[in-house]
């Protein structure tokens, strides 16, 4: 069986050690977001918090609340106001590995059959991580237990389900309708019961191969012979999004699609200045 994604074990040890530091401050209730708010606009010493530090403290209080929580939401709204706070004092920088969206987003047309579609799924909708589409099967109906990635493909329409991915604890099983463009690169050339993607002999892509098959794709047409990866992809996508001023809700609705939260997506930013 596929194993869930999970947190870093280093993630997880800094996230309980915050909820314990609050819980030591006096929260024990951690669905009362005026309260939980108050507290941490401040340090355990009584000094006013950096706004990184309010930024570590929403990451981990997400994750205690968990995606079920309304109060999940309400965190991650202030993570997006903390973020963009951030931003406008972050000097954005570009890397030898960096590659611009004009030309990423256009590969896929250099391609036919399975490598333009497994190019078109990082390109036509918000790129999700490389596991994602390296384990995802085809199915004609929504699986009774969301447990892996799944592509829902029947008369109803087509629908992305996620269930085995890195952030899974704090969003839960995600679903998405496919993108109209994309569906028209994927329309014709899926069959339910097999992998999106496979290797000759019909088996899905382990993702070591399937990422090094990406890069073998996107070296040739990318100056500096750079072998772009899903990451690539992400962190460019995320660029050419926030270079248009979305809005707050915009924001939020990119992240939930692509499986992270706001405090990523501002990692993610490669902008020049």
């Amino acid at each position: 069986p596929i194993q869930t994604a999970m947190p870093s074990d280093s993630t997880l040890i800094q996230y309980q050690r915050v909820i314990n530091t609050l819980t030591k401050r006096g929260v024990s209730n951690f669905e009362d977001t005026a309260a939980v708010m108050e507290i941490i606009k401040t340090t355990a010493k009584g000094e006013v918090a950096t706004n990184n530090s309010i930024k570590n403290n929403l990451n981990a209080l997400m994750w205690k609340v968990g995606s079920g929580s309304p109060a999940q939401e309400i965190y991650r709204k202030k993570m997006y106001e903390i973020a963009d706070v951030i931003k406008a004092g972050t000097t954005y920088t570009t890397t030898e590995k960096s590659v611009h969206w004009d030309v990423l987003s256009q590969l896929y047309k250099k391609y036919d059959g399975q490598d333009r579609r497994i190019l078109a799924v990082y390109t036509l909708a918000p790129p999700r991580r490389l596991h994602e589409y390296a384990s995802m099967q085809v199915v004609a109906r929504k699986p009774k237990k969301i447990e892996g990635n799944y592509l829902v493909f029947n008369k109803s329409g087509m629908m992305f389900y996620f269930g085995d991915y890195k952030t899974k604890d704090t969003h839960g099983v995600q679903s998405f309708k496919v993108p109209p463009a994309l569906r028209e690169e994927l329309d014709e050339h899926i069959v339910a019961g097999t992998p999106l993607f496979s290797v000759a002999s019909g088996k899905p892509f382990g993702d070591t191969l399937f990422s090094a098959h990406i890069g073998n794709l996107t070296a040739p047409h990318i100056a500096g012979n750079v072998r772009a990866t899903p990451t690539t992809f992400r962190h460019s996508y995320i660029s050419h999004f926030l270079a248009g001023n979305p809005t707050t809700a915009q924001r939020m609705r990119v992240a939930e699609m692509m499986g992270h939260t706001s405090g990523q997506q501002l990692q993610y930013d490669e902008r020049e200045e």
